[in-house]
């Protein structure tokens, strides 16, 4: 009798560790596919998955003040991504997002959609510039009269714009000559009298590769004379319009 007792007992204590052990797993055991989580008292009941998501983005939404009118704009946060075109007008602007890139420069996605700007280079004290060059594309000149001259007849023309600021005289486009005493001009391919602010001026160049380079000259409303040269960027492969000193032959 005694021993039917203790094995009474014995059986009943067994259960209870038994219990005890499951419901310490059922707390431990993660939620495999096909099982439902929990509802938690924070959330209301319904978990979010990118509740943890760390959101890497910046939105600044603010106005920021652009000083000059060379400002490219382009297609990403660096200047390794190709370029859309010229912001052209100074004032205020909205951007909608912020980002630094590898350089370490803040570049600001303009509120318009148009593409992404160097905010750095924006807030720069704007210097003399009597003209900028942009891409002629999405029909920015429709309606509108304008100078042209295609270099050269080619599938491989990229329409240059060039907007006066200023009445400038005496445009001449050429061919450029880099040595390693300078860089030279060649004859003139192209000259113009007079670039007016009301009737731009297009050029049809074809870069021949990385070492084609073409220039450009004028003398502004003041009667000094400037010197650019074009050139694609071994970048993002962008036309680029660089100021330099020219040698004489």
């Amino acid at each position: 009798m005694k021993n039917k007792k203790w094995i009474a007992m014995i059986c009943a204590l067994a259960v209870a560790i038994s219990i005890c052990f499951l419901g310490r797993h059922a707390q431990t055991h993660p939620i495999t596919d096909g099982e439902q989580p929990e509802a938690s008292a924070d959330n209301g009941g319904v978990q979010d998955p990118a509740a943890d998501a760390e959101d890497h983005s910046v939105l600044s939404a603010r106005t920021v003040e652009v000083a000059r009118p060379d400002i490219m704009i382009y297609t990403g946060p660096g200047y390794d991504y190709s370029d859309t075109g010229t912001l052209l007008e100074t004032g205020t602007c909205t951007i909608a997002e912020e980002e630094t890139d590898r350089e370490g420069i803040p570049w600001g996605l303009l509120a318009t959609g148009e593409g992404w700007i160097d905010l750095q280079k924006a807030a720069e004290e704007a210097p003399h510039i009597p003209l900028t060059m942009e891409l002629d594309c999405n029909g920015k000149l429709a309606g509108s009269e304008y100078h042209e001259h295609i270099l050269t007849e080619s599938e491989y023309v990229q329409r240059l714009l060039f907007r006066a600021y200023e009445p400038l005289t005496n445009v001449r486009v050429t061919m450029m000559d880099i040595t390693v005493d300078g860089v030279v001009s060649g004859d003139p391919l192209y000259t113009l009298d007079a670039l007016t602010t009301d009737k731009p001026l297009v050029i049809g160049m074809v870069f021949f590769g990385d070492l084609t380079t073409y220039g450009l000259s004028f003398t502004d409303a003041s009667g000094a004379e400037h010197h650019y040269m074009l050139y694609t960027s071994g970048r993002n492969g962008s036309v680029v319009m660089q100021p330099y000193t020219p040698n004489k032959k």
